[in-house]
């Protein structure tokens, strides 16, 4: 059940975008000292002090600047584009005995369309700089630069893996 699941293109996406939010965590949400767990003589153990992310940044520009850059680009606008230019739906089969339907696209978003557009919105916005007459905010870019696992080239694996996924489940299908 679980290979199953996991054995999709849709899992691999939502894998690599957790994989992302898991490292830009820490930078938009850092930990704060929340309380102490005291020493336990019997196992000989010290005070273990706990650390929870300050919930309080997300009333602040500082989380939502970065965290809707990040969604826009990696998120919003390659969904958008994989939305309508859905290469799945184009070349699904329509019945042609009865009444004829709608076809229905394998994908609601094409994988492949997805991971293009994001590679193509990491790249023009986190290595060349692009602002867009500046709704992207500069500080945002390198906040998010230096919190992603090895920066822009790292998302960018992330969208060759989907995208070569993709393409694998478009073979296997044919």
């Amino acid at each position: 059940m679980t290979r199953e699941s996991l054995s999709t293109v849709k899992s691999v996406v939502y894998l690599i975008a957790a994989f992302e939010l898991y490292y830009l965590r820490p930078e938009l949400l850092p930990d704060r000292f929340a309380f102490t767990i005291p020493a336990i003589r019997f196992l000989g153990t010290g005070d273990y002090p706990v650390q929870l992310p300050d919930m309080f940044a997300l009333l602040t520009a500082s989380f939502w600047s970065p965290a809707l850059t990040w969604v826009l680009t990696s998120l919003l606008l390659p969904a958008f584009f994989g939305y309508f230019f859905n290469l799945s739906a184009a070349n699904a089969p329509t019945n042609t005995r009865g009444r004829p339907r709608a076809s229905q696209p394998e994908y609601n978003v094409d994988p492949l369309t997805f991971s293009v557009a994001k590679a193509i919105a990491t790249y023009v916005v986190y290595a060349q700089g692009v602002t867009f007459g500046g709704l992207v905010n500069p500080d945002s870019v390198a906040r998010i630069n230096s919190a992603l696992y090895s920066g822009w080239k790292g998302v960018l694996v992330g969208t060759a893996v989907t995208g070569l996924s993709s393409v694998y489940d478009a073979v296997l299908k044919k």
